[in-house]
This record gives C-alpha cells, structure tokens and sequence, in this order.
C-alpha cells in the first residue's frame, strides 16, 4: 500500500488525464489537493485530500503523514476533483 492510513485504497489515474495535473510546478502549502503518486505496481490518484506541509505530505482527513518513500509526480486542487468528474 503506498500510504499509511487505514482506509485508503489507491486508484489508477487514467492515463488520458495526466495532462490535467501540475506536473513542474511546486505544490501549494497548507492546500487541499489531489495527487498521483507512483509505486513500483503503477500510477495511482489518492481518494483523499492531501496537504503539503513543511516538506511533507499531509492526509487532510485523519492528518497522518503519508508513508516515507510515496513518490508524488503531480498534484491538482481538490476543488477540481467534483468538477472534473
């Protein structure tokens, strides 16, 4: 499982929306966001909000750090989620 909570489960990001993620910009602290981050089994879009915080990434629910080693490769407001679905 890629983060430390106990009611996650990852979903595959589908490919064909990679282009609407922030891929070369720094995140925003202390935002809700979107992120997909990758494993050795794939590219997954976490189903909770995450925070950036102090080099850290944040679950925004429980405010458990996310594991050590999630390899985060792009990142997208929250608020865009309901609208992109």
């Amino acid at each position: 499982m890629i983060v430390s909570t106990q009611h996650t489960r990852a979903h595959t990001a589908p490919a064909r929306r990679i282009r609407d993620w922030v891929e070369d910009e720094a995140p925003p602290e202390e935002i809700p966001l979107r992120i997909l981050a990758r494993d050795n089994r794939g590219t997954y879009e976490l189903p909770f909000p995450v925070l950036r915080r102090d080099d850290w990434w944040v679950n925004d629910d429980t405010r458990e750090e996310l594991a050590d080693g999630v390899d985060v490769v792009a990142w997208a407001f929250w608020s865009e989620r309901e609208a992109s679905r």
